[in-house]
């Protein structure tokens, strides 16, 4: 898919991003300008009948396996619930979940290889050889590094540092809850994108004191590469290949 024919084609839909249209809280009407968007960028719709599809959407919610027929379901499926999500993206991701399927990163790989197929290969490509190096620079010349040897680190465990610090590099947001004004300090922000843990952190207890918004677990050894690493979502932990896949 062209992202630039993409991005050109929502545009041509206010009812999509302008809350002042008349049309922005019609779900149809949105459902049918993600369709025309999807024809126009050439994203054909599910071969499925949709009855089937709303049947192997019922069946997801519920079922993690077998395997390769939730990945066949998953796959079968992907265009009607990515037109959902979009119909709905007034609600927040907790709402979404309880509509949504059991997943893994398995399958959020697979619904990102076909809704974006020629995006999917260049997620990790550019990182470290083109932005990781300028992050830790920055983040040094505001004396937000963290006491580490840099130096010393492997490429791919200064490719993960320069992840966590993506938060300390913009002024925190400031917004109002109630008569509350607040401001999250730098180490709120960090941590809530990526929170680093040692190895043996117990995740039942860390599942439960869990905020309920996504965030990216990491543990190991801040020097070094995490030995592991979890997406937190509705108290599950999902886990990852390594940092930059949750992130």
């Amino acid at each position: 898919m062209d992202d630039t024919r993409l991005i050109v084609e929502v545009e041509k839909h206010k009812i999509l991003y302008d809350p002042q249209n008349f049309l922005y809280k019609d779900l149809n009407a949105k459902e049918k300008a993600w369709e025309a968007i999807s024809s126009a960028v050439g994203v054909n719709e599910s071969t499925i009948p949709g009855e089937r599809a709303l049947q192997q959407k019922e069946w997801l919610k519920h079922n993690s396996e077998p395997f390769t027929q939730v990945q066949s379901y998953m796959k079968d499926t992907v265009l009607c619930r990515a037109n959902w999500i979009r119909a709905n993206s007034s609600k927040d991701i907790l709402e979404l979940l309880t509509e949504s399927t059991l997943i893994s990163p398995v399958q959020i790989a697979q619904d990102f290889q076909v809704l974006h197929g020629e995006a999917a290969p260049k997620l990790f490509e550019t990182w470290i050889p083109e932005y990781a190096e300028k992050v830790l620079y920055l983040a040094k010349q505001d004396n937000k590094l963290p006491s580490l040897s840099v130096e010393d680190m492997t490429l791919d465990a200064k490719g993960e540092l320069a992840l966590t610090l993506l938060p300390t590099m913009v002024p925190q947001a400031v917004y109002r809850d109630g008569k509350k004004t607040i401001r999250h300090s730098i180490e709120e922000s960090r941590t809530a994108f990526i929170h680093q843990m040692p190895v043996g952190t117990n995740m039942v207890e860390y599942l439960l004191q869990s905020k309920p918004f996504l965030s990216v677990l990491a543990l190991g050894d801040p020097q070094q590469c995490a030995s592991q690493a979890f997406v937190i979502l509705a108290v599950q932990a999902l886990p990852q290949e390594h940092t930059a896949s949750g992130s």
